[in-house]
């Protein structure tokens, strides 16, 4: 089996190429028409594997280069001297191994999200200093600082009540040095968030929507729990290697870059997973009876917020002080509240919860 193969040859340290012949003799070696290359065996060349409709390249051993696409015709030489095609080239022409791997693909990719994903980030979270999480926590609230949040109008009468039992309901045998601060919502009005350092960050509004001070608590409770289990860092890096992700998948560093310790865009647009919320909620229940404070306060406070979060200020102190059963003129309106649902939802099982512990 003798083959004669048209392509372009390269010779030995230059980028200048000829068109040339190549003879591949039914013997097992390889020359050319109208050259000074003597013939060379096929134990000698190294022949690339063949990729699709891509070129072959055989690089002879004096540094000369020969490039053909005449894919087949090579491939059918190996196989008279003995060689079979590579498993990758085989494996690229079957049609039901390239479907059952693009199965394989995403089952493993849903996997690696589902599972694989928060078990590595959960792991990080809990074994990483705490300087980290001091380092995420100041940027994170100097950014929703600039672009969020404006300064405090409650009085430092209010702020120094609130703050006082606020460190009476913080745990003792900790090395978090847990805090609270406080700001004007602006868009995102009543809210709080719990920062990996354990600040805690309570809005104006939602101060302004707590009738009874053991409501209050009770939300804060709720954030502390999140800062005992470290949501908010396990958030951040799960959603870190969501991006990494992204960024293998697609090859798009702008997208990847959108969610990388974006701690800030997590915490006003995420809601934390239902994983997260329950382990909160489990922390301020069991705190709540611990101490004596009725767990009915939080259900009363979850209805409060989402009755009248999105209560215009003209009509918010009605809303506040009306009957916890009329609910629908308010809720449907629109105005500048923000839920404080829309981070931490409060549904009907979790409500209907802490009503059961009464």
């Amino acid at each position: 089996m003798t083959l004669r193969v048209t392509g372009n040859l390269y010779r030995e340290r230059t980028a200048q190429s000829k068109d040339a012949i190549a003879i591949f003799s039914d013997s097992g070696f390889i020359s050319f028409d109208s050259t000074d290359l003597d013939p060379v065996p096929l134990s000698e060349v190294q022949i690339s594997e063949r990729v699709g409709a891509t070129a072959r390249t055989i690089v002879f051993p004096d540094g000369a280069m020969f490039e053909a696409g005449d894919n087949d015709s090579i491939d059918a030489w190996l196989v008279h001297c003995g060689q079979r095609t590579s498993w990758r080239h085989r494996f690229e022409r079957s049609r039901p191994l390239i479907g059952i791997s693009f199965v394989a693909i995403a089952l493993i990719m849903l996997a690696l999200v589902r599972w694989g994903i928060p078990a590595v980030s959960d792991y990080i979270a809990q074994r990483l200093p705490p300087g980290v999480d001091a380092t995420i926590a100041s940027g994170a609230l100097e950014a929703l600082d600039d672009g969020v949040f404006e300064p405090t109008k409650l009085s430092e009468a209010k702020q120094q009540t609130i703050r006082e039992r606020f460190q009476r309901l913080a745990p003792i045998h900790t090395a978090t040095d847990f805090q609270i601060v406080f700001r004007s919502g602006g868009w995102i009005g009543a809210n709080a968030f719990a920062l990996p350092d354990g600040t805690v960050v309570v809005t104006d509004q939602l101060v302004a929507l707590a009738i009874h001070a053991d409501e209050l608590a009770s939300v804060l409770l709720h954030e502390i729990g999140h800062v005992v289990h470290r949501h908010s860092l396990r958030q951040v890096i799960r959603h870190s290697w969501l991006a990494m992700l992204s960024l293998l998948i697609v090859g798009d560093v702008s997208s990847a870059g959108t969610l990388v310790l974006a701690l800030p865009s997590v915490l006003v647009q995420s809601a934390y997973s239902r994983e997260f919320e329950t382990e909160s909620d489990d922390y301020a229940l069991i705190r709540m009876q611990e101490i004596g404070l009725d767990p009915v306060h939080f259900a009363d406070f979850m209805e409060r917020i989402e009755r009248c979060a999105v209560a215009g200020e003209d009509v918010l102190p009605e809303c506040v002080q009306g009957d916890a059963d009329d609910r629908t003129d308010t809720a449907s309106g629109s105005g500048g509240w923000q839920k404080y649902l829309s981070t931490h939802p409060a549904n009907a099982e979790r409500i209907a919860r802490f009503r059961q512990s009464h």
